[in-house]
């Protein structure tokens, strides 16, 4: 099953935070550590300011997208991989790093 996001959304795979070896493995600073970027898998509609006109995205499929933290609705697809969906206004940064 495919999902797109409604206007003003954007579906991200959360990556984490987490520091990474040499290895591929991961190094948390304490167990409660809240992700804070994600990949971007889909995106909906261009959200719209107050007067009706659409704000440019200034992302793509495929960004690394930064959020605030203990934001966006999770969303558990079928492959069992962590996502989210966030409004546009939760989105903090997007790089090209993957």
């Amino acid at each position: 099953m495919k999902i797109k996001p409604l206007r003003g959304k954007v579906l991200i795979e959360v990556t984490g935070n987490e520091p990474e070896t040499s290895g591929k493995i991961y190094l948390a600073k304490t167990l409660k550590e809240i992700p804070t970027r994600g990949i971007c898998v889909a995106i909906g509609k261009p959200p719209r300011d107050k007067k009706g006109r659409e704000i440019a995205w200034g992302m793509e499929v495929g960004k690394q997208i930064h959020f605030k933290r203990r934001f966006g609705t999770p969303y558990e697809p079928l492959q069992g991989k962590r996502q989210l969906f966030l409004k546009w206004e939760e989105i903090v940064g997007v790089s090209d790093e993957n």
